[in-house]
């Protein structure tokens, strides 16, 4: 009796997410296109050495879109001669960060000392794509003042690296989602554009632990429309060990946890997706799952196969045929790395123990 109910519930759980499914592929929901050029400040918060840094500003000033209409902030906290000079190099402006408190401290010194309309955040070592500022000047509108690309690591590095890609492909997937169902999409802090006057209508970035996390949250309140564009794409390092990851998740999923706890509330920005995101990526591989769909509906199944067909669809555009294999194993790798991850931030958080700012290694392989 118990299981048929809770079969019931999972096959209506999947039935709601097909629904989902078909209506954000038939609903129309496109970018408008521009013919505007506005200006850009590029803000690049730098915490790494002159070798990291030195191709992610050459990226930029080979860029198909006018360089008089481009300017580069670099929010340094290195210090370091050798930066400098790069920074020299390709006419970069400097500013000290002389506390190095965290991510969105660095980023607001930048947009204090920005001129231009168009804000573009991007880490130390993204690469952008010679036509991003285009792309972005393109799709960016009065109705859509913000808009996030998609970012790719560049580094393929053991199997923890692995994780962290497949991690990344599916929150560029996420992404994608939330911009066919809710209109909007989940802003970052790197490969992300914004009107300056929007950004400082709402308030800059907080010191938190996750300030793209809280950047998302209150545009989403403010109803600022984000858009999802996929052909504003950057790569970037990803780490190369375990304990490397684990930190820089622990600061992420730190900071998703306190900004939960803060509002005090779930919205439909984290209710959606997040049925969406369970129901395709990890609903199908629970036994649980499986004792449901069985004792369960039809529905159920189809929808599963549905769903991880579109993911498999998408994902495969950015894996190799090695990773694609590895897929199934790399996923439940990743599942118990996010759940003992989630367990770990919320028992240090009930125990009152402090999750610090962690700065994630960049390796570069010779």
């Amino acid at each position: 009796m118990i299981i048929d109910i809770l079969a019931i519930i999972f096959a209506m759980f999947f039935i709601i997410n097909y629904a989902l499914l078909l209506f954000s592929v038939i609903r129309p929901n496109s970018l408008a296109s521009s013919t505007k050029k506005p200006s850009f400040t590029v803000i690049i918060p730098n915490a790494d050495s002159s070798r990291v840094l030195r191709e992610t500003l050459s990226n930029i000033r080979k860029s198909d879109y006018p360089q008089e209409k481009v300017e580069i902030i670099v929010v340094d906290s290195t210090g370091k001669e050798d930066v400098i000079d790069v920074l020299k190099k390709y006419g970069a402006i400097m500013v000290k960060d002389t506390i190095s408190a965290g991510k969105g401290p660095a980023l607001n010194l930048g947009v204090e000392k920005a001129k231009n309309e168009v804000l573009y955040f991007l880490d130390s070592d993204t690469l952008v794509e010679q036509d991003a500022l285009k792309s972005i000047a393109k799709t960016i509108s009065k109705k859509t003042p913000a808009v996030q690309g998609i970012f790719l690591p560049s580094n393929k590095d053991g199997f923890s690296s692995l994780m962290v890609r497949l991690e990344i492909i599916l929150s560029n997937i996420y992404n994608f989602w939330c911009w066919k169902v809710l209109s909007t999409s989940v802003a970052g802090s790197r490969n992300f554009a914004i009107y300056r006057r929007v950004l400082l209508k709402i308030g800059a970035f907080e010191d938190v632990l996750a300030e793209d996390a809280n950047l998302a949250r209150r545009l989403y309140e403010k109803n600022v429309k984000v858009g999802f564009n996929p052909n504003i794409t950057s790569k970037e390092l990803v780490p190369v060990k375990i304990s490397h990851m684990w930190k820089q998740h622990e600061r992420w999923y730190g900071g998703a946890v306190r900004e939960l706890a803060d509002t005090g509330k779930i919205s439909s920005f984290l209710i959606i997706p997040f049925l969406i995101s369970i129901a395709f990526l990890y609903g199908f591989l629970t036994i649980l799952a499986l004792i449901f769909i069985i004792a369960g509906s039809i529905f159920a199944l189809s929808g599963a196969l549905i769903g991880f067909a579109v993911v498999l669809h998408q994902a495969a555009k950015y894996l190799t045929k090695a990773e694609i294999i590895m897929l199934p194993t790399t996923i439940i790798a990743l599942s118990v790395f996010s759940l003992a991850m989630l367990i770990n931030v919320i028992l240090k958080m009930l125990l009152g123990i402090r999750i610090g700012w962690y700065k994630t290694p960049k390796v570069i392989k010779n």
